[in-house]
């Protein structure tokens, strides 16, 4: 599975409680997939996850970026806004949650706001290779799926100087967890049915 990101003409950003829509912002037809990356307060890390997802295989009109930013932070839409302005071909909109904290919270207030027949989920530190949104599609059109999950890759620590903490091995072992929402897709009418929990730690998801 590839990455995710969209900004058209530049980013949009829509208060609580406002849905996304053609009108909020100069989009032009709605996607096939909108990216859902909930944030908080890791701005580096975003900005890698959102050059990642720029650099998908699908051209940019057939996806959408939608990051919601759980720690409601005015530098993160600053920093979600300069990287939409640099790339005025993709559809990114910034968002924040109306009520409640955490990333599950964020995740539904990104795909109820989502313009494409498909969601796709991933989180703000990871680095999405570069087909994995053309490979989630393909799933999702092969069977009837409801969802689909894809592996994740995450990096060890380096040197062997020391050995992982106990978050760095919760991490790791989420490379052999059945489904992560770190790397998922859904169809958006599902979604509402579909409870997502988080995940954390920096990983690749690929499929």
């Amino acid at each position: 599975m590839s990455s995710f990101i969209e900004i058209l003409n530049g980013v949009a950003t829509l208060p609580a409680g406002a849905a996304a829509s053609p009108v909020a912002g100069p989009y032009r037809t709605p996607p096939r997939i909108s990216v859902v990356v909930p944030t908080y307060h890791r701005d580096d890390l975003l900005a890698n996850c959102l050059q990642a997802l720029l650099a998908q295989t699908l051209p940019r009109d057939a996806y959408e970026i939608l990051v919601v930013d759980d720690g409601r932070s005015d530098d993160t839409g600053r920093a979600v806004e300069a990287i939409a302005e640099r790339n005025p071909d993709a559809q990114i909109t910034y968002l924040r949650p109306e009520s409640g904290r955490g990333p599950a919270v964020a995740r539904n207030r990104g795909w109820r706001a989502a313009r494409g027949e498909l969601i796709a989920f991933t989180d703000d530190d990871t680095t999405p290779t570069a087909d994995w949104l053309e490979n989630g599609e393909r799933e999702m059109q092969k069977f009837p799926w409801v969802a689909v999950g894809g592996r994740i890759q995450v990096p060890r620590p380096q040197g062997g100087a020391r050995p992982p903490t106990d978050h760095e091995l919760m991490t790791i072992g989420l490379e052999d967890t059945e489904f992560v929402t770190a790397n998922a897709f859904a169809r958006c009418r599902c979604a509402a049915s579909t409870s997502a929990s988080s995940a954390r730690g920096a990983r690749t998801p690929t499929c």
